[in-house]
């Protein structure tokens, strides 16, 4: 299992005066977009490989350091909590399409002695932690805010008032994290250009059945000048048009 351990935490206000000093682009990573790219080839998620490859050339940009990487501290033990999980199923669908291949070529050379293709067994090829080394690359590069009472308290505030990302389930989680990235933005000179937040969690942040996020959080994105970025896709795509790739 591929946890995240010895994370880099820092306090806002310390990360404040970094981003000030910057003018590079940003990703502030939600938790689900992590875990998002150890699931790429999961087949009930219908992912193009295309996706691996933009989440490989972002994860390059963050290793040079030509790309900020952020997120909550609180999703170190969010992520490590559903790393395993996760990996899981990517083994299981590679068990599964390597039992159906398999058994279709059982027939094939029933009909056709002449034709030999061996069995196959994806897991062999571990895709699942050639993929969770992609996101430790990622992360050793991250860095992660600080648990802080102001956070605690204003998700807490929004959660009582069932203010998105807490309009349609009571996800104190999604609040808290959504909190950190508006504040650490509304704090900052805003010289770091462009600032997404990362989530494919459309279902808490975005009004279904678009991309685009819920008109409450688009107004505070808006005002704090912060781009929301509903998968790795919508993400690469700015990023490109920005000249970044």
């Amino acid at each position: 299992m591929s946890i995240i351990s010895n994370p880099t935490i820092i306090t806002k206000e310390v990360l404040v005066t970094l981003l000030d000093a910057s003018t590079k682009p940003v990703i502030f990573w939600d938790t689900c977009s992590l875990l998002d790219i150890i699931r790429l080839p999961a087949p009930k998620r219908e992912h193009p490989v295309r996706k691996l490859e933009q989440a490989m050339a972002i994860t390059q940009k963050i290793v040079s350091g030509d790309i900020i990487s952020l997120a909550s501290e609180l999703t170190v033990g969010e992520f490590n909590h559903h790393v395993g999980h996760t990996q899981n199923e990517v083994v299981a669908a590679a068990k599964e399409i390597s039992q159906l291949y398999n058994k279709y070529m059982e027939f094939v050379r029933r009909a056709n002695p002449a034709i030999t293709m061996p069995s196959v067994d994806l897991q062999a090829y571990n895709l699942e932690i050639l993929l969770s080394g992609l996101v430790q690359d990622i992360v050793v590069q991250t860095k992660f805010i600080q648990r802080d009472d102001y956070f605690l308290n204003s998700a807490e505030d929004r959660l009582l008032k069932k203010i998105p990302p807490a309009k349609k389930k009571a996800e104190f989680k999604d609040c808290y994290i959504w909190l950190t990235c508006l504040t650490v933005r509304q704090m900052s000179k805003k010289t770091s250009k462009p600032f997404g937040f990362l989530s494919s969690n459309v279902k808490d942040y975005s009004k279904a059945p678009s991309k685009q996020f819920d008109p409450y959080l688009a107004a505070e994105a808006t005002a704090a000048d912060i781009i929301y970025y509903a998968d790795i896709d919508i993400a690469h795509g700015i990023l490109t048009r920005e000249g970044i790739f």
